[in-house]
């Protein structure tokens, strides 16, 4: 698969923000937003941006206001800033410890002249914790994409594991070359340093490497498996030079080359000079009216809505979804006996069942292996479930009868699916055998906001007790938890905590009568991942590694080295806008300001607890290291189903 310029481009534009035009005029003499304002995209150069980056002056007001709401949600809402402090973590975690207050404070005191230096700074401080529910980039300075012409990867080739070029938009024929320098530096070395500074992804090491490296990502549009551009090769942060240096060794070349790629800049930002880019790109919107109690509220989770309303929706979209699938298996069988051109779903190695947000195949050289491709969490819980569980049904007719599930590209999404998903593979009436213990921060504001939100009955936010349920019974609470807290030391800091409880789920969204050949059976299940399954992708892994004894198989990271099978397992992330839409919704005054810089601002606010333990999943490092563990080969990396034959060889050899 090339990955053209125009694929990268195409990529960096889906993923950058467009901010409204205003019609503005400007000299453009000495400003260095008025330049890039008026240059095409390709005039543009990293010098530009940078300039005009640079340019913002730092505002002390909105500095302070910034750095009042940020600790706030640090200090009342982060369920991890006591966590965060614990030292020497095992391996395969490498994670210092960190101060997220004093890391604070320590910018508040700092003396700033750029506005950029000090977004920068909060960006780096969340960046430390190495947990990627916690988050902070300002839109004035990541709203625009810089792309490398070539991504890299790590496969091991003989017995040896090098960074090579994954894919090529040069024209330079770089591809497969090993990439032994970058800026003069060691590649892997430079790589690992790189990604430990910049960006947070994971706890281990190897994983943030992985995050750095191009992979395969399951496009649900298309239904195909994609070339994905790793982090290291595709920012939304200004990069550190204009330029990277890489030193080249190609077999068709004798001696090493010394290829100097400048970044392509990337955006659809529209403005003419300093005061439009600030308009435009960096100030939030003017408010809008707070949500009203019984409209579906932005930033809720879950909303309380008309029993009925929601059960016409479910079958008519049951309905929808028959329809498609009837369709899926008249094409199949027109392509089984030559009536049907092949299609691009379809893997050399490996038939395309039946998918949508989720997909299932079959392998061709082992055909009593399926794979269930799991790429997000993001579903329509309602209906998703009982959906896999009918493509399971494919697969047993199609005399499948051991099952990889792959979670590739899955960064979370609705933690019940999570519980759902479980109960397909192991169906149980017991709902704690598809959930994790879990505990909030209890504190003053936290509690306010849980009691207005149980006596409302139209609204449900994050905090609302009717979503969570006792750790005796598992039944929704009828009375407010967070009014019931304990304080706990940890780390030497003291904080308060809610008692233990799980976040509830719907069991009669799956049905348990439906047995498959590796329904609750470990041995006939794997699960494949290279370590970035997370948030509620991570608490899946951990219960159906850690609970019910399926084996995982983790691929890449640093060869001969342990890998973990998921990241940030913190259970659940809210923004500071949702907080604070929270209070609103409710007719509270929040407890913070908005941001003044439209921005994007997370924190983990609920912790899980794996099987018995009582260290939080999150700093629990013995728990994430997979069973198994993979070295990508140039074949593995590029062709998605030849990595779910070695999987499978690897799994039930």
């Amino acid at each position: 698969m090339t990955l053209s310029k125009a694929l990268l481009l195409g990529a960096a534009l889906a993923a950058v923000a467009c901010a409204a035009p205003v019609t503005l005029t400007g000299d453009s003499g000495s400003d260095p937003c008025a330049v890039l304002g008026t240059l095409s995209l390709n005039q543009t150069t990293y010098q530009h941006v940078r300039s005009c980056y640079r340019s913002i002056e730092f505002n002390p007001a909105q500095a302070k206001t910034t750095l009042d709401s940020l600790y706030t949600l640090y200090n009342d809402v982060f369920v991890f800033r006591d966590a965060a402090l614990t030292p020497d973590l095992a391996l395969p975690f490498s994670s210092p410890p960190v101060d997220i207050m004093a890391g604070l404070e320590k910018i508040r005191q700092k003396k700033y002249s750029r506005d950029f230096d000090f977004h920068s700074d909060l960006r780096s401080l969340a960046v430390s914790l190495n947990d990627a529910h916690v988050s902070y980039a300002a839109g004035c300075y990541s709203s625009i994409a810089f792309v490398q012409p070539i991504s890299l990867y790590a496969p091991v080739i003989d017995g040896r594991q090098a960074i090579r070029v994954y894919e090529d938009a040069t024209d330079e024929n770089f591809k497969d070359c090993e990439v032994v320098t970058i800026d003069g530096e060691d590649a892997t070395s430079y790589l690992q340093s790189w990604v430990d500074k910049r960006t947070g992804y994971s706890k281990d090491a190897g994983v943030r490497f992985n995050n750095a490296l191009g992979t395969f990502s399951y496009s649900q549009p298309t239904q195909t498996w994609a070339a994905k551009t790793g982090e290291f090769s595709m920012r939304a942060i200004l990069p550190e030079s204009e330029h990277l240096t890489y030193g080249l060794r190609c077999d068709a070349v004798k001696g090493d080359l010394h290829y100097r790629a400048h970044w392509t800049v990337v955006h659809q930002l529209q403005f003419t000079d300093k005061a439009s880019f600030l308009k435009n790109v960096c100030e939030r919107p003017p408010p809008t009216p707070p949500p009203q109690a019984g409209l579906a509220a932005k930033g809720t989770k879950h909303y309380k809505r008309d029993l009925e309303t929601e059960l016409k929706e479910q079958l008519w979209k049951e309905a929808h979804r028959q329809k498609y699938e009837e369709k899926q298996r008249s094409l199949l069988s027109k392509r089984a006996v030559g009536e049907a051109a092949p299609s691009p779903q379809d893997l050399t190695d490996a038939v395309f069942v039946a998918g949508n947000v989720t997909a299932v195949y079959q392998l061709k050289s082992q055909p009593h292996v399926g794979i269930l491709a799991v790429p997000t969490m993001i579903v329509e819980v309602a209906t998703e479930a009982s959906t896999i569980q009918r493509y399971m049904t494919l697969l047993a007719e199609r005399n499948v009868t051991h099952l990889i599930i792959d979670t590739f590209g899955n960064g979370g999404g609705d933690v019940s699916f999570a519980s759902l998903l479980i109960q397909v593979l192991f169906p149980s009436q017991d709902k704690s055998t598809a959930a994790q213990r879990s505990r909030f921060r209890a504190t003053p504001m936290v509690a306010t906001l849980a009691d207005a939100d149980i006596k409302n009955t139209t609204y449900a936010g994050f905090y609302d007790p009717e979503l969570l349920a006792d750790k005796a019974t598992f039944t929704p609470f009828k009375t407010n938890p967070f009014l019931s807290a304990e304080n706990i030391t940890l780390n030497g800091r003291e904080a308060s905590y809610t008692q233990e409880l799980y976040m509830d789920y719907n069991l009669t969204a799956v049905d348990q009568g439906i047995k498959h050949p590796w329904t609750n059976d470990a041995s006939k299940l794997t699960l494949l991942t290279d370590g970035q399954c997370g948030s509620a992708c991570g608490m899946f892994a951990d219960l159906l590694v850690n609970r019910h004894g399926v084996k995982a198989v983790a691929v890449g990271g640093h060869t001969k080295k342990d890998l973990s099978m998921f990241s940030y397992a913190g259970a659940a992330v809210t923004s500071l806008d949702q907080f604070v839409d929270s209070f609103e919704a409710l007719g509270l005054t929040p407890p913070l300001q908005r941001l003044p810089y439209t921005n994007t601002v997370n924190v983990g606010f609920i912790e899980l607890f794996s099987g018995n333990e009582t260290v939080p999943l999150e700093y629990d490092p013995a728990r994430h290291v997979a069973a198994h563990r993979l070295d990508y080969t140039p074949e593995t990396a590029r062709n998605h189903d030849q990595l779910w034959a070695a999987v499978a060889g690897v799994a039930w050899a």
